[in-house]
């Protein structure tokens, strides 16, 4: 039966890298514009009628895979799974991330068909916190280094205003909730 499951699941992998060929060939061919399309991502839509969500995935991956040749290599001997490609589009679609992309791929992509996949999502999210130390994941730091707090009694009341980070907000939050 395991065979028969990794059987399938290599096919998968081989029709995402053949999908995602078609995509990043017609965006480089602009042929979606023949259909009077504006974007790719509207020809993906209407072509296939899938969800946003599903659209902007493929799109991301068929750039990456447009950009990054060993990537989609990967995919079309099935060593690379439909959802770790997913990932590293993600990250490749962060600009301040796709300039050191191609060098830090193939390590990548090795962990990714070399490790399970909590694994290969804890290196790559290692990786973009490095490769994106000024980027859009410091706002938790930022919120953190930036908290404060105030109170103060007015008339019968007492008034709470408070600033901080999510993971310190709900701490509060327990607190809050178990004496109130």
């Amino acid at each position: 039966m395991a065979g028969k499951m990794g059987d399938i699941e290599r096919a998968i992998r081989k029709l995402e890298a053949a999908a995602v060929s078609i995509v990043a060939e017609a965006e480089r061919r602009e042929v979606l514009t023949d259909d009077g399309h504006v974007g790719v991502r509207g020809w993906v839509k209407a072509s296939l009628r899938i969800s946003d969500g599903e659209v902007l995935q493929r799109v991301r991956s068929a750039r990456l895979c447009a950009d990054q040749p060993d990537v989609l290599a990967s995919m079309r001997t099935g060593r690379l799974g439909v959802a770790q490609l997913r990932d590293l589009a993600r990250v490749y679609a962060n600009p301040r991330c796709r300039r050191l992309f191609g060098d830090a791929a193939p390590t990548l992509v090795d962990v990714a068909t070399g490790h399970t996949f909590e694994v290969f999502r804890r290196v790559l999210h290692e990786w973009e916190a490095v490769a994106d130390a000024d980027g859009a994941h410091c706002g938790h730091d930022r919120a953190h280094t930036s908290r404060s707090a105030r109170g103060a009694v007015v008339g019968d009341g007492y008034y709470l205003d408070a600033h901080c980070g999510n993971a310190q907000g709900d701490t509060i939050s327990e607190v809050w909730n178990h004496f109130a």
